[in-house]
């Protein structure tokens, strides 16, 4: 074996090594529920920054592993029906993943894969995954609830009407009896002066015959 044989077998194992202990991927979070039509949101922390690195987001059913978004410098390509649903933020060190709206198809485990090409070998990383659960909304549920809303809006506004009827009774009858407390009291006018006149004519008349009996 040559030389050049020797520093180039050592240059590959260079490679292989280094990039073992370089390249580190973390994924966050392992367990993501959502509402369908909702946002699922998913990062993936990466230690290296080569401009040959590709990044890949997967989804694994069963066995069956299905790719989503490759990304590698400034070209991003999603694939099946996420073209108009997904987007993707990239700088050095991050790769965050969104998908919106969500359906109960999304519903899997997503994986973040690093690559690096170049130098050779081909060197891969991957995630730990998200797993992404997607809660579908029951239409009888959400009539019911709807239903339980709208029965208890009633009831809130008979009491308040209940509430609103008795104030308004009490005050009226306070009121009516503030009134009539306060109210002056009248006297019949011509019965007191036709009483008065009664009392003075008996008194002449008494006076009088007090008079005459004195004169006899």
């Amino acid at each position: 074996m040559n030389l050049f044989s020797k520093v180039l077998i050592f240059q590959l194992l260079l490679s292989v090594v280094g990039n073992s202990v370089i390249l580190m991927v973390t994924q966050s979070p392992p367990y993501l529920s959502a509402m369908e039509g909702g946002t699922a949101t998913m990062t993936c922390w990466i230690n290296s920054s080569s401009l040959e690195r590709r990044i890949e987001w997967s989804k694994v059913l069963s066995e069956q592993r299905i790719l989503v978004l490759s990304s590698k410098g400034n070209i991003t390509k999603p694939y099946l029906d996420y073209t108009k649903r997904m987007k993707h933020f990239l700088n050095d060190t991050v790769s965050t993943l969104s998908i919106f709206p969500i359906n109960r198809n999304d519903t899997g485990v997503y994986v973040c894969e690093v690559l690096i090409e170049i130098p050779p070998p081909v060197y891969r990383m991957s995630g730990n995954g998200t797993h992404l659960q997607v809660q579908v909304v029951n239409n009888e549920m959400a009539v019911s609830s709807n239903d339980n809303t709208t029965g208890s809006t009633w009831i809130l506004i008979g009491c308040i009407l209940s509430i609103i009827l008795i104030v308004s009774v009490t005050t009226s009858f306070l009121a009516r009896k503030l009134i009539k407390k306060e109210e002056p009291m009248y006297v019949n006018v011509r019965y007191r002066n036709k009483t008065g006149e009664n009392k003075r004519q008996t008194e002449t008349k008494c006076e009088g015959s007090t008079h005459s009996k004195f004169i006899q």
